[in-house]
């Protein structure tokens, strides 16, 4: 996460507050789960892993913030669903959600596997986003405060095989019921290891 200037007047304090990183296990969702914790806020971290993502919480809890990791699907919304319930039991309601999950199986289209790879992309990306906000998102009406950011990628603007799915994830519905704000933001290239062959949704 990039830090805003000082003096721009942007308030990080998130003391108080909980969040949730889906994929917080490895590479930009841990680093987006550490960085939130360093501004205060306690973070429920998602991984498929549940190993990663209880490590990460464990290096959160160092900074002085609360953390649980929890292992959980994002694509199943019956394991979205336990997620949450148990990290607000254990942290309290989730008032900043980011949608993190993802899968880096992206090839030509026409060599794509239907099953393995379009669909487990349109899986992950889109219904994995829309199952963590469904999932969160009577929690903010209720509290009346609400942070979702739904993490894209730089190939919804320069597709690159099936990555047009990213965009159609990216593009799913709000409810200003919650007085939430929805942001989206298109990461570059990075090491994780999705990007280095693997297929696990991270």
């Amino acid at each position: 996460m990039i830090r805003p200037d000082p003096a721009s007047g942007m308030d990080l304090d998130l003391s108080g507050r909980t969040a949730l990183v889906t994929g917080g296990g490895r590479g930009n969702g841990r680093a987006t789960a550490l960085e939130l914790a360093r501004n205060g806020a306690d973070v429920i971290v998602n991984d498929l892993d549940e190993d990663v993502a209880r490590e990460t919480a464990a290096d959160i809890r160092e900074t002085g913030s609360d953390a649980e990791g929890i292992g959980a699907d994002v694509s199943d919304a019956a394991e979205v669903q336990a997620m949450v319930e148990h990290g607000v039991e254990e942290l309290g309601s989730v008032d900043i959600l980011v949608n993190n999950a993802g899968v880096g199986n992206a090839g030509p289209f026409l060599d794509s596997d239907y099953d393995d790879d379009f669909r487990l992309n349109i899986e992950v990306h889109l219904f994995g986003s829309i199952n963590c906000t469904r999932a969160v998102v009577d929690g903010m009406v209720e509290e009346g405060y609400g942070k979702i950011v739904n993490i894209t990628s730089i190939h919804t603007k320069n597709a690159v095989g099936m990555s047009p799915s990213t965009t159609w994830g990216s593009s799913a519905s709000s409810d200003s019921r919650s007085r939430s704000r929805w942001n989206w933001a298109a990461r570059g290239s990075a090491s994780t290891p999705s990007r280095r062959g693997g297929s696990t949704p991270a």
